[in-house]
Parts: C-alpha cells; sequence; structure tokens
C-alpha cells in the first residue's frame, strides 16, 4: 500500500486465476500449496492479474479495483509500490504457462 502526498490510499494486489478443472499446481507435499497435506496437485495456474483500488478519504471507502496489468498466458506476481512514487507499481512476472 501507499499514500500519496494528497492523503490518496493506492492498494495493489495479484489475483489467484485457476483451472479448476485440472491440477497442475504445486503438489499437495508442497507447504504453500492450497492443497497441502491433501493427495492431489492444485488446481493449474492461468494468466492473472495486478489490482489497484484507491481509497481518498483515508480508507474509508475504496474505489472499485481495475487493472494494473494483464500478460497473456504470464503469472504477474508480487506488485508494489516503491518508496516515494505513490500511484507507479512494480511486479515480478513468470515464465509462459502452457
Amino acid at each position: 500500500m501507499a499514500i500519496d502526498a494528497a492523503g490518496n490510499y493506492y492498494l495493489v494486489w495479484d489475483t489467484n486465476d485457476r483451472d479448476t478443472t485440472s491440477a497442475n499446481g504445486c503438489p499437495p507435499t508442497d507447504s504453500g500449496s492450497e492443497t497441502f497435506g491433501g493427495t492431489s496437485s492444485a488446481a493449474t495456474p492461468l494468466a492473472n492479474s495486478v489490482q489497484m483500488a484507491v481509497s481518498t478519504d483515508g480508507g474509508r471507502t475504496w474505489g472499485a479495483p481495475r487493472p494494473v496489468v494483464r500478460q497473456a498466458g504470464h503469472r504477474v506476481l508480487w506488485p508494489w509500490s516503491p518508496p516515494g512514487a505513490p500511484g507507479t507499481w512494480a511486479w515480478s512476472g513468470t515464465s509462459t504457462i502452457g
């Protein structure tokens, strides 16, 4: 989250889009897997997006989420606001899915 000089709050996050008809995600033996301790792998990851919402009243209310980035065939992960640059976003990505 970042706050600009005017007191606006910016919140960013990445979505976790999955294909629930196949299980090619993390195996149940990985502690970070959604299925940890189970018997099958997690649902297959799909291309996802980084979303942003803005509050202009100190976080009491928030605007509708809007997309910051979506790269077809890729996962985009770990969004953050660089120090001193509210409204400017960075993120990591992964290799092509599939």
